[in-house]
């Protein structure tokens, strides 16, 4: 699995796709929606970046953003 260096600290990309989880939850849609592209960036797990994918979709749907929502739930079926 492939890491993000930053500041001298590995950050997986599950730890960002959790993070972003928990904003979605929380109702911050603008901050998993950062999360989700941080988590997407790393080229790790395709089952992490999948749920990335949709999550960063929901967000999008929750601020009518629906053209990028659906470019990322499509996206996310097909992998």
């Amino acid at each position: 699995m492939r890491v993000c260096e930053k500041g001298g600290i590995r950050v997986y990309d599950y730890t960002w796709g959790v993070l972003g989880g928990a904003y979605y939850f929380l109702g911050r849609y603008d901050d998993c929606i950062n999360a989700m592209i941080k988590c997407i960036e790393i080229d790790g797990l395709p089952s992490v970046k999948k749920n990335a994918l949709y999550y960063r979709g929901q967000s999008y749907i929750k601020l009518k953003k629906y053209k990028l929502s659906n470019r990322d739930i499509e996206a996310s079926e097909a992998m």
